[in-house]
Order: C-alpha cells, then structure tokens, then sequence
C-alpha cells in the first residue's frame, strides 16, 4: 500500500495536470498530426479577429471537394460524426465527405424508416456536421506562424463567401498569396445549451502584402493528414467492438512544416458537389415535411431563404437544409414518375408511328 507521502505526491500530479489542461476541449480534429511537433490552433477570440489565410498544394486523391493532385487549395471541407462508440471519438462521415457508404448514416435512416423523427434525440446524434479547416497566420501574433483553423461551415466558410460576394460581385480572390486579402471578423460571444461559444460575425476584407513562394513549405498539406477510416472500422467502432490496432513503425516527427510527397490513389476520386452524395443514392420515400422549424418557417422549403434563417442555430439549420435536399429529390422524383404516367396520344396516321416516343 502506498505510502501518505506518494499519495499526495501523485494527487499533486494530477492536480497540476488538471490545471495545465483546464482550457483545451475534448475535441479531436480528424487530422493526423503526427509528423508534426510545432501544430498550433488559431482560437478566435472576443472582439476583431484578423486572418490571412493560406493556400497549400493538394497532394492526394482525398480533396473532398475534388481538387486535384497540384492544384492549390485553401481549405478542407468534411463531414464529420462526433461522440461515436463507448470513446465517443470522432470520425469521417463517408457518406457526406466522399458519397460512399457510410454504417451510421445508415443507421439513422433505419431508425427513421421505422418511424423515428428528425427531432428524435437518438437520430439527432448520429447526424454528421459540416466542418473547415484552414491555414491560416494570425494578423496579430505572427510569431505563432501558421495556424489550424476548424470551424463550423454555417458559422464561418458560408458568411465568409456571402461577404465576399456583396463587397464585390467579382469576387474577392482573398486566399491567394500574392493578390490576397486579410480576413477580418468580430468575434461575438454567444451562449447555446449554457455553453459561451465565439460566433464569427460582420466579415471584412483589408489589403495586405504579398506573401513569398516559400510560404507553401509552411502551410499543412490537409488532404494528405485527414484521417479517413475505413467503412469496417468505422462500424466496429460504433458498434463499440475493439478493432486491432497495427503497430507501425514510429516516424521521426519534424519541428517544420513540409509538403508530403504525392500518394498514389488508392481510391476512387472522390465525387464533386455540394454534399458529395452517391449517384445512385435512391432518395428517401417517408414523409419529408416532419421538422417543425421554431421561427415558424416553411421547414425545407424555405431553407436558408428567409430572415430567422441567418440567425439559426447549427444544428436546425443543417437538419432544415438536409430535409430541403430530401424535399427536392422527392419532388423531382414526383415529376418524373408523372411524366411516365402522362397518356400517350395515339396517333391517327400508321405511318407515323415510327416518329413515338418509346
């Protein structure tokens, strides 16, 4: 039995431990870290903010958005699962990110199948979110160098762009190195579940001095460090069954940030588009009109077209915009089917029969 002394000892320990870590959140982003020593986070802070933010080169087939191997980039978009499995880890949406199967997607579609509603807690939770992460230098402490940036796309990628469209409709080219501008915001404190959270608000863009070509040996190659389970993994994992890790060999980790060489695709290019969903993907035959949206609009069909829309939370807002995609499909699916259905005229010539549609 330990004595007093090394009981307080190691109390003392965790307390200090404690005290270190009392800031950071449980969240994990879904990059492989690594090979690097030096990863910093921009954490956007009460007041202005001012970024810039930095492209990188695109080295694999993994762009969820479909850059290809050597183009630039200047974020990367994914779909993400949190709180998935007994660890309540974090993990690729492959549904969403790259329209491939996805064993929690189909899940919740099984649950709704079965009667349950959007609303439904448990459905609720297997919900992927829509997530950026940038390169980015801090304006204001450019001593920390390059940055990570993750942020909620309806919070951030989506006003960014509607910013940059009204101050020009020839668009502000403000990502790349040489003609770029600084991203400017006010971070507004705001409280969702008695949670304080920095909501970015009024974007702005400033000039600023072109950045040099070397600056690309300093920026994080997104594509290749985003970690994307496999479907058997993914399902182990939410199903809470222990998966076998293999050992690899330890890397030698880098105190710089350098480009990865190209990778061979092992995969499929990803598919383009906005939600990334699979072609044959039938849409769904339930009733789609079951989310009450709280400021009393049209849920779905009014998406993202009406005032309460800019003001509504995450979570309402992705679920309303997944039920319009739903609506939509549903609706063009209707017009197709009584297209078929239409009464073919029937022709009183025989000699132009040959000229029918069949």
């Amino acid at each position: 039995m330990a004595s007093r002394e090394e009981r307080r000892e190691r109390l003392k320990k965790r307390m200090e431990n404690d005290a270190a870590n009392r800031d950071k959140s449980n969240y994990k982003p879904l990059l492989d870290l690594s090979d690097y020593e030096d990863v910093s986070w921009f954490k956007a802070k009460k007041g202005k903010n001012e970024i810039d933010i930095m492209p990188f080169e695109v080295t694999t087939g993994n762009d969820p958005s479909g850059a290809e191997i050597g183009d630039d980039q200047y974020k990367l978009e994914y779909w993400r699962h949190g709180q998935v499995g007994p660890k309540e880890e974090n993990v690729i949406c492959l549904l969403e990110t790259f329209g491939k199967p996805c064993p929690i997607c189909e899940e919740k579609k099984s649950m709704m199948d079965q009667g349950a509603a959007w609303d439904d807690p448990e459905v609720k939770a297997l919900s992927a979110k829509r997530r950026c992460i940038y390169n980015v230098i801090d304006t204001n402490d450019t001593d920390k160098g390059v940055q990570l940036f993750d942020q909620s796309y309806h919070f951030f990628e989506k006003e960014l762009f509607g910013a940059a469209e009204y101050k020009d409709p020839a668009f502000i080219f403000f990502a790349d190195i040489e003609e770029g501008y600084t991203v400017t915001f006010r971070g507004s404190e705001e409280t969702f579940n008695k949670n304080k959270f920095i909501k970015p608000k009024d974007f702005d863009f400033e000039q600023r001095d072109a950045y040099p070509e070397d600056i690309y040996k300093e920026v994080f190659p997104l594509d290749a460090m985003l970690i994307i389970r496999p479907y058997d993994e993914i399902q182990a994992l939410f199903m809470g069954v222990e998966v076998e890790e293999k050992e690899e060999p330890k890397k030698e980790k880098t105190t710089r940030k350098k480009k990865a060489e190209p990778k061979a695709e092992k995969e499929e290019k990803p598919a383009r588009g906005r939600r990334g969903k699979a072609k044959e993907e039938e849409p769904p035959e339930e009733d789609i009109d079951i989310f009450n949206c709280p400021a009393g609009c049209m849920a779905g069909k009014d998406w993202d077209n009406q005032p309460p829309c800019k003001e509504c939370n995450d979570d309402d807002y992705e679920r309303c915009g997944v039920q319009y995609e739903l609506w939509k499909a549903e609706e063009e699916r209707l017009e197709k089917e009584a297209k078929k259905e239409e009464p073919k005229e029937e022709p009183a010539p025989t000699t132009r029969r040959r000229n029918k549609r069949r």
